[in-house]
């Protein structure tokens, strides 16, 4: 579908479509590593970067309007809080139609 949507909206530029790797940014001298909504769910986000470690911070952006109400907003947040502790991830996750939060090693800080 991605061809569809870069022909139509894009006059064939390839500006909608997924990457293949993992990019990390950097804000201020802070580095952070970008996630839409379930992709922080996801063991291949959380690879090691160039600096040969896992993402310190995340900031994650969900819509989870097409979910509410529902089981689904609980569910994100126990498996973000999963991968905090597994790879010591502090996350930032801005979501719509739930509570927005942080987390850091497995835990809620705000």
């Amino acid at each position: 579908m991605s061809d569809w949507v870069n022909e139509v909206f894009y006059d064939g530029a390839v500006d909608y479509k997924a990457s293949s790797d993992v990019v990390d940014y950097d804000i201020d001298g802070i580095t952070y590593r970008n996630a839409i909504c379930f992709e922080a769910t996801s063991e291949k986000l959380y690879k090691k970067g160039k600096d040969g470690m896992h993402p310190q911070n995340m900031i994650i952006l969900s819509n989870n309007g097409w979910f509410t109400p529902s089981i689904e907003p609980t569910l994100q947040k126990l498996l973000l809080q999963y991968y905090s502790k597994k790879y010591g991830t502090t996350m930032y996750h801005s979501v719509n139609m739930s509570e927005a939060y942080v987390l850091k090693d497995g835990g809620v800080i705000k």
